[in-house]
């Protein structure tokens, strides 16, 4: 199984609530796990992954078509994760033809090409940003018109990864959902309850 059976329910109440909230926007307002506001038109259509584990999310969003909105992404996931790398290519094979990115970390990360791929929003993971900054990534791909959202699933998953999950489902699904905050505090203490 690609995805967990309890994730992918967590995501499906999450994207219930959030459609039943929403009201729909040519513009919205992301407030990132760096804490930066980023305004976009949603939704996204064409997404560059900053590291390849990011399609899993995008699988719970789309899962009969998770890379139709992605345009490039980081040539990682094969290496980090052969397995399901291997599952994927199989199940979805236009993966092979994605254009791949070097890292931000690394500095092997090419402005050019991502410019030329238009995206509307590169998602990249918090454990980067020091190293986007270094390198003036952000500040290139924001005079390019091509935002940064930053998400987290490693460095604080308790406190990172229901928030991360919404940044996601309202960069390509334009839900505006003020509860967010709330309901990763309402997962958080129901969390801690089942450990009592």
């Amino acid at each position: 199984m690609l995805i967990s059976k309890r994730i992918k329910f967590l995501l499906g109440v999450l994207i219930s609530f959030g459609c039943c909230a929403s009201a729909m926007a040519d513009d919205i307002t992301i407030i990132d796990i760096a804490g930066r506001q980023i305004t976009l038109d949603a939704p996204a259509e064409r997404i560059i992954l900053g590291e390849g584990r990011q399609i899993y999310l995008l699988g719970l969003l789309e899962p009969e078509a998770p890379f139709s909105h992605v345009v490039g992404w980081r040539a990682d996931f094969s290496e980090a994760d052969p397995d399901n790398y291997a599952r994927y290519a199989a199940r979805f094979p236009e993966i092979g033809a994605l254009p791949t990115f070097g890292g931000f970390k690394d500095g092997t990360f090419d402005v050019e090409q991502a410019a030329a791929l238009n995206p509307d929003v590169v998602l990249m993971n918090i454990e980067a940003k020091a190293a986007t900054e270094d390198a003036a990534y952000d500040d290139k791909l924001a005079q390019l018109g091509i935002p940064i959202i930053y998400v987290d699933f490693r460095e604080d998953p308790l406190a990172h990864t229901i928030p991360s999950m919404w940044i996601s489902v309202k960069t390509r699904l334009r839900i505006r959902f003020p509860l967010c905050g709330s309901s990763a505090r309402l997962w958080a203490r129901k969390r801690q309850q089942k450990r009592l």
